[in-house]
């Protein structure tokens, strides 16, 4: 059986400082002790553990990445948009002036890339968050 026990270096809690910028610094400054009780317990086992439970980054998506699903809610959502010069839809398909016939919006692939492009710029914003707290637990 394991217990942890999580102590914080401040003795009673203290309100957020006056100082422009100093509450980012106050949080890094405060120091957490982690103690494990338990049998067997090794070291380089616990800090390995530890350290899964930082965030990591987040990969960066491709269009191999968007399920099914949600590529066909995406058409559906642009079906009925308007349509760019040379196409029209015949009710059932897009139908270009030059005869092609396609059951998805002529811009589908655009809407995809917009998509796809807006889900990586959060997932980049998320990724500077994780490199500006670091990744090592232990050296903070």
């Amino acid at each position: 059986m394991m217990s942890l026990k999580v102590t914080s270096n401040q003795l009673s809690p203290r309100p957020p400082s006056s100082k422009k910028g100093s509450s980012a610094e106050d949080q890094r400054g405060s120091k957490l002790f982690v103690t494990f009780f338990g049998i067997g317990l090794e070291t380089e086992h616990l800090k390995t553990m530890m350290q899964s439970w930082a965030q990591q980054k987040k990969v960066l998506l491709s269009r191999n990445d968007i399920p099914k699903a949600k590529l066909e809610e995406i058409a559906n959502q642009h079906k009925f948009d308007a349509l760019p010069p040379g196409w029209f839809y015949s009710g059932t398909h897009f139908v270009s002036l030059e005869g092609a016939k396609q059951s998805k919006h002529p811009l589908y692939d655009t809407h995809v890339d917009e998509y796809i492009a807006k889900l990586n710029k959060d997932i980049d914003s998320f990724n500077v968050t994780v490199n500006s707290n670091g990744n090592d637990i232990f050296t903070r």
